[in-house]
């Protein structure tokens, strides 16, 4: 004797007598049925609360609930399994528009002999969605686990940086709180949001190979000094160019020194040519650095700073960053 196979199925119809016809077609072909008859929402409604199903059948012209209605209620529940729409009287602009809204199928009541084989696919396409949505769900969660594993890595390499530069301890974390405000100002996305923090927080990666002496010296840089300092863009880049996950990140750090009229480094790239990303960068590190003491000079102040970005903004600096760091700034609620 053939095994059965067993399906939960909830079926809206105000004849008992033809749901039991659907249930006999069902029997017929293998199926072992658990149903519950329906003809109300507030029954729909209380099927869906006290157990799961594996589909629904609804007859579309159930007086007081309509098909329309039933399917919008189903759609409510975010649940994702068959809604097959029957129907002796339904037309066929009527059936294109229930197919529109979201139900897997139609089956006129004259061919009744399709319901197996449409639940049997239908079944099996709501199993592959899940599966699917499972997978995605698994996915966005190890991406997670990574891009906290990334920000985890980020912000050692950035301490580790900082711990050779005494002077300006502190620098890329208070330009990465700069840099991410400037760019939510300007309501960049999610994506460009996480670069602007990840490349702001090791954006001076690169001056781990400038001599410690350097970094530190009281007075004036030599050109030879200001040189290997200028370095640092590019050397940043070498670092973390190879390493998949960095990809953006390395190019923004490279360019966060370039400057609109092509008067930055290392390339003296201008206008369009540089990342929005490195562009905010810009104007935050020249912020944060005039605001902040160096070994060679005392603290300039942040209105100063200020002033500095905005006589030159369309010239060396983006307008539309200057313009969004003077909000951020002048903000009662922003500090560094």
């Amino acid at each position: 004797m053939l095994s059965m196979t067993k399906l939960k199925l909830l079926i809206i119809e105000d004849s008992e007598d033809d749901a039991l016809i659907l249930i006999s077609k069902l029997k017929k072909n293998g199926y072992e049925v658990d149903y519950i008859i329906v003809e109300s929402e507030k029954d729909f409604k209380k099927a869906f609360s006290v157990k799961s199903w594996d589909a629904i059948i609804d007859d579309y012209n159930v007086p007081g609930f309509s098909g329309d209605h039933a399917l919008e209620i189903f759609k409510a529940t975010g649940i994702d399994i068959p809604f097959i729409v029957i129907s002796g009287s339904m037309s066929a602009e009527e059936a294109v528009d229930i197919l529109k809204s979201g139900a897997h199928d139609y089956i006129d009541k004259n061919n009744l002999l399709r319901l197996p084989h449409v639940l049997e696919r239908e079944i099996k396409e709501a199993e592959v969605r899940n599966e699917n949505k499972q997978y995605i769900a698994k996915l966005k969660e190890t991406q997670e686990t990574l891009r906290s594993a990334l920000r985890q890595t980020i912000e050692t390499i950035g301490d580790i940086v900082e711990k050779r530069d005494t002077y300006t301890s502190g620098h890329q974390k208070r330009v990465s709180i700069l840099a991410l405000a400037i760019a939510e100002q300007l309501g960049l996305g999610e994506e460009q949001k996480e670069n602007i923090l990840f490349s702001s927080l090791i954006h001076d990666l690169g001056k781990i190979t400038v001599p410690a002496s350097i970094l530190n010296k009281p007075g004036k840089l030599s050109e030879i000094e200001m040189k290997m300092i200028k370095e640092h863009p590019a050397s940043g880049y070498d670092i973390i160019k190879n390493n998949s996950f960095m990809q953006t990140i390395g190019k923004i750090i490279y360019q966060h020194h370039e400057r609109l009229n092509g008067s930055g480094y290392p390339d003296g790239i201008k206008g369009d040519s540089i990342m929005v990303e490195a562009k905010i960068i810009g104007v935050a590190d020249v912020v944060e650095a005039m605001s902040s003491h160096r070994p060679y000079r005392a603290a300039l102040g942040l209105q100063a700073a200020l002033k500095e970005i905005t006589s030159k903004k369309g010239v060396l600096y983006d307008e539309n960053a200057v313009n969004a760091c003077n909000k951020v700034c002048s903000s009662k609620d922003f500090s560094f």
